[in-house]
């Protein structure tokens, strides 16, 4: 029988688009997001062949190769990458990397690559086991509660919200990454909810905070008090000094003589995802480990335009009402382009203070793309309007995806189960319009 194929990227839609590729050149293969899922599948599964992404925020492709090769000694692996520099391509091939290949893959040369590992299954084989590329690809599907905290409108938020889901019903502490600004107040106030805390004061302290005695009070109190959730969010936790550190690992040891009844209290510890991994190894090995096996990453907004637009329509609804004035928080379709092409550096807190800024704004008619620049702080951009804008959008992605699986873009559409019956009239993929015009005049 032909050898099986793992595919590991941190990349969801890269991930399935790989796996799909392979699938259709005949090929069992199986796709894995997380490193330490790829182990565990080695661990209880036969595979003649690993793709492994080299760029992973958790555990990069080296560290995986490297625990991969001390199971299985002569397990081929192929490393992909988009940019490697030479120190990085030197630590794997000194570990014997069976080959490294560069992102965008050149898909025929990449197949005849695989092929000289594993061998593609039979027609029969295939019919057996029902590999059918075009269902290869569904949409996943989700378990976890309705959200009555977080926006879930774009699939990365809502692979977020089921990871979090997911490490939530493990252990009793979980590590989020995310990028300055985020929603962490947000994320904390749905893990209370779960946890069946909802509505109740959050303990919330910032690593600064870990060594006051107040501080420590408060959380030896908690599991004995019935009006407080039992969730205790520590911030900044990537910046623990070595003390505050060690203090933390009996915290999260439930110590008797620091935390009575410690059982009781779940943690969530926040970091920088900009800044990690190069904040904690030094200080604590071992707690460094341990957010590297149970650490859930939020994208920036930048990465989510539907979260944003809901966060941000959310407040200026807000503001809006405060000054008893329905206009302020109404835009033009102009300012919606300004605001969608911003990058948002400062994510959710930054969309906080702009919907707060833009309510401020006095006017009579909706908010202008120029008003829209200033606040923003920004010239006016060239986005020829917020139908061209989201129709730019739509084509960077399709052709992105397109360029990245090895199809033609009315696959992809298929994949995204575009109505077929609008796939031949697209004669010119660069002249399409939306797929989905019916969702504009709702902006």
């Amino acid at each position: 029988m032909p050898g099986k194929i793992l595919v590991l990227d941190d990349e969801q839609n890269y991930a399935e688009m790989l796996r799909d590729l392979l699938v259709q050149e005949g090929f069992r293969t199986e796709m894995v997001t997380r490193p330490m899922d790829a182990l565990k599948a080695l661990d209880s599964e036969e595979y003649g062949l690993v793709v492994a992404d080299y760029k992973m925020p958790v555990m990069d492709g080296a560290d995986f190769m490297e625990r991969a090769r001390a199971r299985l000694p002569n397990l081929p692996i192929i490393m992909v990458s988009g940019l490697m520099n030479t120190p990085e391509l030197v630590k794997v091939a000194n570990m014997d990397v069976t080959l490294v290949l560069e992102k965008p893959l050149d898909i025929k040369i990449f197949i005849s690559h695989v092929r000289r590992f594993v061998q593609p299954m039979s027609a029969e084989e295939r019919a057996d086991s029902g590999a059918v590329v075009e269902n290869a690809a569904e949409i996943p599907q989700h378990t976890y509660p309705a959200l009555n905290h977080l926006a879930d409108n774009t699939e990365a938020s809502r692979r977020f919200a089921q990871q979090l889901w997911d490490a939530s019903r493990g252990d009793r502490y979980l590590f989020v990454g995310a990028p300055p600004g985020a929603e962490v107040e947000l994320v904390t106030c749905e893990l209370s909810d779960w946890y069946g805390f909802a509505n109740l004061p959050i303990h919330q302290f910032s690593i600064g905070q870990i060594e006051s005695l107040e501080v420590l009070q408060a959380i030896r109190d908690l599991p004995g008090q019935n009006q407080v959730s039992k969730l205790v969010a520590v911030t900044d936790f990537g910046e623990a000094g070595r003390s505050q550190m060690e203090l933390l690992q009996k915290l999260l040891g439930a110590d008797p003589k620091f935390l009575p009844g410690g059982r009781e209290v779940n943690w969530v510890f926040y970091l920088d995802i900009t800044r990690y991994p190069q904040m904690l190894p030094e200080t604590s090995p071992d707690v460094f480990n341990l957010v590297k096996k149970h650490l859930v990453v939020l994208p920036p907004l930048r990465e989510r335009l539907a979260d944003l637009a809901t966060y941000l329509k959310l407040h200026l609804d807000l503001f809006a009402s405060r000054e008893e004035d329905p206009v302020r928080a109404q835009l033009s379709p102009a300012a919606v382009s300004e605001l969608l092409d911003y990058t948002w550096p400062g994510n959710y807190v930054e969309v906080v203070d702009v919907a707060r800024r833009i309510a401020a704004t006095a006017r009579q008619a909706p908010l202008t793309a120029e008003q829209a620049s200033t606040i923003l702080g920004q010239k006016v951009s060239t986005v020829p309007g917020l139908a061209a804008y989201l129709r730019t959008r739509q084509h960077e992605y399709i052709q992105d995806a397109a360029r990245r699986s090895g199809v033609e873009p009315a696959a992809v559409m298929k994949n995204l189960k575009v109505d077929p019956a609008l796939l031949p009239k697209v004669a010119n993929f660069d002249e399409m319009g939306l797929i989905y015009p019916d969702l504009l005049p709702g902006v």
